[in-house]
């Protein structure tokens, strides 16, 4: 009898064990299957969940500008072309604010440069064009001009050329955004 009940003890010991050992097989396939499924993006622009960005957007009144620059520079270190100017504007429309007030000509510079380069800034022309203003201690009025008048013929050819509108009207009301950020740009510097 005490075999019997010791036997039984044994089979219900090894079933219970062999279908933990299969419940934790078929979570481990589920979380594989959950990584592959969030390592394989959509091409769609939307800036991955890993980005440092995310943090900054949830406290960016925690972080010092430094922090903020050491951020950045590590964020953009390895990107996609399909969300690489989405995530640089983003994290553009939260550096420069406080470059204006905090940043010294190097940063300025230095996010004056990566502006420049994006192959549009769409999110942040009004943000482009002040930290612009804000450069007079290292550019001159013509060359402030001219980098102004790059970077609206940049957009403008952007927004005419290569984003699929849905409807006019849009590509209409981001034109006139640019126009009138670039003209209050030139009546400021020449105001002040």
């Amino acid at each position: 009898m005490k075999k019997y009940i010791y036997l039984i003890a044994m089979l219900t010991f090894n079933a219970v064990w062999l279908t933990s050992c299969s419940e934790e097989k078929e979570s481990i396939q589920t979380n594989d299957k959950s990584i592959s499924l969030t390592s394989e993006r959509l091409k769609d622009g939307s800036i991955p969940q890993y980005k440092l960005i995310y943090a900054v957007l949830a406290e960016k009144s925690k972080y010092s500008l430094n922090e903020i620059d050491t951020m950045y520079r590590e964020d953009i270190i390895t990107t996609e072309p399909d969300y690489d100017a989405n995530l640089k504007n983003t994290w553009l429309i939260i550096i420069n604010e406080r470059l204006i007030s905090e940043g010294n000509d190097d940063l300025k510079r230095y996010y004056l440069k990566e502006q420049i380069d994006l192959k549009q800034s769409l999110a942040n022309i009004k943000g482009f064009y002040n930290l612009l203003l804000s450069s007079r201690s290292f550019l001159d009025t013509k060359e402030m001009r001219e980098v102004s008048v790059a970077f609206q013929q940049k957009n403008q050819n952007y927004i005419k050329n290569v984003i699929q509108w849905k409807d006019e009207e849009a590509m209409k009301a981001k034109l006139q955004e640019l126009t009138y950020e670039a003209a209050l740009f030139q009546r400021l510097l020449s105001t002040t």
